[in-house]
């Protein structure tokens, strides 16, 4: 089940407390930064119409998003070990 997947997956975890949410919070950051690139190029690539730039920042939008997925995931696995 879900449960005992997200519960297999914190005791395969070797980061305990501290260090789980300083790294939580880098990757959240990561994925700031890299939408905001993504950004930055989208408009750059429409402006200049230039079908590189356009694509560039649809491969950083899809990065970004995957980090934030795992944000999410890691968030989860930590409500479901409070829980048990």
């Amino acid at each position: 089940t879900a449960i005992q997947q997200a519960q297999q997956e914190l005791d395969e975890c070797w980061f305990c407390g501290d260090e789980r949410e300083a790294l939580a919070t880098a990757r959240s950051e990561k994925a700031l930064a890299l939408r905001m690139q993504a950004q930055n190029l989208e408009v750059q690539g429409e402006r200049s119409e230039n079908v590189e730039l356009l694509n560039q920042a649809r491969r950083m939008y899809v990065e970004s998003a995957g980090l934030y997925r795992e944000r999410d995931r890691e968030d989860a696995a930590e409500t479901v070990e409070r829980l048990l």
